[in-house]
């Protein structure tokens, strides 16, 4: 059996009704009726839902969070899903950010010092967007000055001057080797390949053969010469070397100079702009510089050099705050690595993969710098490396961009490294409690960095104050959803709705999901009759029909209870046997049903034998529950003779793994009914856990099992003498079903609070269950008296046997 866990409450007592000389605890319908005396409004004219007065508690812890400015104290909000706790946290932050100021933009500009470590800028929010702009048309407007410097008048003309000047320089370097070559008997002429050196004789160039063919003396007075022209020619050629750097040098100046003063208006033009921001305006400097560096690939006919240097300057706008209204407050749905952190893109070219700083794409976590980041915790976990990073970051106060084959080693591709960023951040994790829990036992840094523990109550208390605050949240539903409006009577049987799902009548359950389901449905339902408001009975219909689609296994297992295949009796009476109660669960849906418990015994020493726990189809609190009723016969029945029987107890018909320990005390029914020989009532059932002193301790899912009961009995045919008994501390837990109530109140079935097994023994047995005397003994003729005598009798075999046993054993 599957337990929901239970909260034991205490209420008053109800009335006491004596039968058969017992004085049983016999619950009438105004102990368990609901909003006895309670009025309603309905939803059309209430104020609006403020989620912090139903989570006040959530409310006191995060605001706490938000008002400790340090990496520490980030945010856990526990809750249960269905509570509205993503709502809540989602208003309150976005009611925070609004009051702050708006944080700085950010943006990534080329490093004219190391490419590979582009430089982060901080700019006044909105500045980001605008600056890209701007330099777009810096870049415009300088190459258009430098097109029309290079076109220009002037410059062509001190360009022509510069050109004239080297083209005298060098005529008149001609002029003077050949002048020397011609003394020496040689004419120079430029070929294609070089320097041609020709003799001559008379002013008359000779060719190689009549060369060799002069006298010897004259020849060798031309080989003589030859070899002083090639050394004329070669200082003429080193002398020409260095005139054209000279004039490089002058033509790069007077492009330099000439540029420099074309778009210095530009540059001083954004500067002006932007003089607030010192890393900007160094930034624009070394642009500068580098423009002029590189005017001959800028000006060249290479257009795809020039646009590969034009790339650098461009600027990438990293995080921009253009459009928020106070600190950025961001929910990540998604909270993979690259998505949380950014990453940086790459661009095949030719076959190369290629990044440059414009690639640098931001995370959320860069987005909501200076601001909130809201994340599920189930979500943010999925990957290691997520968890691990984000807290690398908390600790360090700085976020940069890394993909992650490069942060776990995995890739040997060169790569960017972009400069950090300042982090301010609050961190919200949203998460169930086990989750929580987890974490604080396995992590010893998350209790470091997460101090705040915002946890989210499931439940509120029954109390005018808290209905008001439910009706404002029906209202809000309505004004979201646009719905139809809740008359009183349809606003009354959601608040019964939300008294159910909490499990107490003194509670109201936040579960806001399911409410919010139950409007919807019921809306759908109401336009569908062609309703102008959500009345009662379309509320009782919407959960009539959304239990039925979910009820398939429930119906299965009550038709098998008709029909006998699973054998329940509601009549009548029986030895060692007893209809205990169960709850099964589907997920989505929770019902009772009846289980059959029977017990058995027979003469030996063996002591209590659980068939269930014996082939390990119990869990381990049922196991706990057996122990405690071993326990209970032992000091009950054990104190003067010891147990000289084997007792079994058995679920019959049941399959599966049973667990929790509200069987207890209808195994112990069973097993003294066995013992005993006394009849069970089979029309009334019994749910409770037992302790070691016959105390009866409450259950959860105590309505289900009512109503399990009684649907079987109903289904079987009433008889007015059927019932459960429930443990006295159940009896605020009691919210049934208005059919089951209906009965109750006509007297068709029962319910019984009891708090200790002699009550139940009492009720379910017809006879008292007798008290101890001074003698030791029990009362005469009550169940514990014929318990006692059937053990004593078994003591008295038992013993019989073990003396004849010895005496076998002498004999021999």
């Amino acid at each position: 059996m599957r337990e929901k866990p239970s909260v034991k409450t205490r209420s008053k007592k109800p009335s006491c009704i004596k039968k058969g000389g017992l004085k049983l605890k016999k619950v009438k319908y105004e102990d368990i009726e609901l909003f006895k005396g309670i009025n309603f409004q309905a939803t059309e004219k209430v104020e609006a839902f403020d989620c912090a007065k139903a989570h006040e508690r959530a409310f006191e812890a995060m605001e706490a969070g938000f008002d400790i400015q340090s990496r520490d104290y980030n945010i856990f909000v526990v809750g249960h899903t269905g509570t509205g706790r993503r709502t809540f946290v989602k208003q309150l932050v976005e009611d925070i950010a609004k009051e702050k100021e708006i944080p700085d933009d950010w943006i990534y500009v080329y490093n004219f010092e190391d490419q590979w470590s582009p430089n982060a800028i901080s700019l006044k929010a909105g500045t980001a967007k605008r600056l890209k702009k701007d330099f777009e048309k810096l870049l415009e407007e300088i190459l258009k000055a430098l097109d029309n410097l290079f076109e220009s008048d002037v410059y062509q003309e001190k360009a022509q001057e510069l050109k004239a000047e080297y083209d005298k320089k060098q005529k008149e370097l001609w002029d003077e080797i050949t002048e020397k070559a011609k003394k020496l008997g040689y004419a120079l002429q430029v070929a294609p390949n070089g320097i041609m050196t020709v003799p001559l004789k008379d002013g008359k160039k000779l060719k190689q053969e009549e060369v060799n063919e002069l006298p010897e003396e004259e020849r060798k007075q031309y080989e003589e010469n030859s070899q002083k022209v090639k050394h004329i020619v070669e200082g003429y050629l080193h002398r020409t070397r260095l005139l054209q750097n000279d004039y490089q040098d002058e033509v790069e100046k007077l492009n330099r100079e000439s540029a420099e003063f074309a778009i210095k208006p530009a540059f001083d033009k954004i500067k002006k702009t932007y003089k607030a921001y010192g890393d900007l305006l160094d930034h624009l400097d070394r642009m500068q510089e580098d423009i002029l560096e590189n005017l001959s690939l800028i000006t060249g006919d290479d257009e795809k050099q020039a646009t590969n240097l034009f790339q650098r300057y461009q600027i990438n706008v990293f995080v921009d705050h253009s459009n928020y209204n106070g600190a950025p407050r961001i929910t990540e749905i998604n909270p993979t690595y690259s998505n949380l952190f950014g990453k940086i893109e790459y661009l095949s070219k030719n076959g190369y993969l290629y990044t440059d700083h414009t690639l640098i794409k931001s995370g959320s976590i860069h987005r909501a710098n200076g601001g909130y980041i809201v994340i599920e915790a189930k979500d943010l976990l999925r990957d290691i490396y997520v968890w691990d990073t984000l807290k690398k970051i908390l600790y360090s106060e700085k976020i940069t961009v890394e993909n992650i084959e490069s942060r776990t080693g995995y890739s040997s591709l060169a790569t960017i490294k972009p400069s950090p960023i300042p982090l301010d951040l609050k961190v919200i994790l949203i998460g169930e409690p086990h989750l929580y829990d987890l974490l604080y036992q396995l992590d010893p840094d998350f209790e470091k960095l997460f101090r705040i523990k915002a946890e989210f109550d499931y439940e509120l208390e029954n109390k005018e104050g808290n209905r008001h605050l439910m009706l404002n949240f029906l209202h809000s539903v309505v004004q979201e959803k646009d719905l139809m409006p809740l008359d009183s009577e349809a606003v009354k049987e959601v608040l019964a709705f939300s008294v159910r799902l909490s499990g107490s009548r003194r509670k109201l359950s936040t579960h806001f999901s399911r409410l919010t389901d139950l409007l919807i449905e019921s809306n759908r339902i109401a336009e569908k009759q062609q309703l102008k408001q959500i009345n009662a009975d379309i509320i009782k219909e919407t959960i009539r029909i959304k239990e039925k689609r979910l009820s398939l296994d429930m119906e299965k297992i009550h038709e098998m209870i008709e029909n006998n295949e699973i054998i329940i009796n509601t009549a009548g009476e029986k030895t060692g046997e007893t209809n205990g109660l169960s709850i099964i669960s589907t997920g989505d849906f929770d019902f009772g049903i009846p289980a059959r418990i029977t017990a058995d015994y027979s003469v030996a020493s063996t002591g209590l034998v659980d068939i269930q726990r014996e082939v390990d189809m119990s869990g381990k609190i049922y196991k706990k529950a057996v122990m405690t009723l071993e326990s209970f016969f032992e000091a009950r029945y054990s104190k003067k003779i010891p147990l000289s029987l084997k007792a079994t107890t058995s679920f019959e018909q049941t399959y599966g793994t049973i667990d929790g320990d509200s069987a207890t005390v209808a195994e112990t029914v069973a097993l003294i009914s066995s013992i005993s020989g006394i009849g069970i009532k089979q029309e009334i059932a019994v749910t409770g856990s037992m302790s070691q002193k016959g105390d009866i301790q409450p259950v959860g899912g105590i309505s289900e099992k009512v109503e399990g009961f009684y649907r079987a009995c109903k289904n079987k045919g009433l008889n007015g003498q059927q019932g459960v008994i429930v443990p006295q501390g159940n009896l605020d837990s009691l919210i049934l079903k208005d059919e089951v109530l209906k009965d109750i109140q006509e007297d068709n079935f029962h319910l019984w609070t009891v708090e200790t097994i002699d009550e139940v023994i009492g009720i379910m047995t017809g006879k008292e269950a007798g008290k101890l005397n001074k003698n030791g003994k029990y009362t005469k003729d009550s169940v514990n008296y014929h318990v006692m005598k059937t053990l004593e009798k078994a003591h008295k075999i038992s013993q019989q046997e073990h003396d004849s046993e010895e005496k076998e054993k002498k004999g021999k």
